[in-house]
């Protein structure tokens, strides 16, 4: 991994995660292009944005620019491209920002589904959640899930996350429609005791 030392400023445009199948950065401005056009294949499937605050872009334009990626990455929200090791190409999104709790923050995912059953989005969830706690010095990291998103309730159970299914877990979509979710969590101390296991 190559990461900078955590602080309020924001981290290098080049900060990179790595496995041995998978690279998590930020593509370059000449990269975007190809990143928003798999965005908007991966959103054509139906139901790919059900679960997601962001609705089904109509158009290109709709989709996120490089500009706004970089200014949201100069907030300290991180959105990094995941690419497949063995072609650069890259396959889908994995995030993680800051919430309103002081060390906390929340990641969110997708995969393109030309992608999955191969275990790469355990393994991104994995390696996003590392890099938390490390080189972002959190204190507990969450994400949540749909009720009926089994995919994801299963990529972050196996990270290591405990999950709660009690009512009351929810978020509301761009448009207005409230979506219950599942919620999930893990503590610095649970991820140390997990590293050990």
């Amino acid at each position: 991994m190559n990461s900078a030392e955590f602080s309020n400023e924001p981290l290098p445009l080049d900060t990179t995660i790595e496995s041995d199948r998978l690279t998590l950065r930020m593509p370059t401005e000449h990269e975007f292009e190809e990143v928003r056009k798999l965005t908007w294949d991966a959103s054509r499937r139906d139901g790919f944005n059900d679960g997601m605050v962001w609705l089904q872009p109509e158009t290109m334009d709709d989709i996120r620019t490089y500009k706004e990626s970089v200014d949201s990455w100069n907030k300290r929200s991180l959105s990094f491209t995941m690419y497949e090791n063995e072609n650069n190409k890259p396959i889908g999104r994995m995030s993680i920002r800051p919430e309103e709790a002081l060390d906390t923050w929340s990641i969110g995912f997708w995969m393109h589904h030309d992608y999955g059953r191969q275990g790469y989005m355990k393994e991104a969830a994995s390696m996003i959640i590392d890099f938390g706690f490390t080189a972002l010095q959190a204190k507990q990291i969450e994400a949540g899930a749909a009720t009926w998103n089994e995919p994801s309730q299963k990529v972050l159970l196996a990270t290591g996350m405990d999950e709660d299914r009690s009512d009351g877990h929810q978020f509301t979509r761009a448009n207005g429609d409230v979506v219950k979710n599942f919620f999930y969590k893990i503590t610095r101390q649970q991820w140390l005791d997990n590293q050990s296991s």
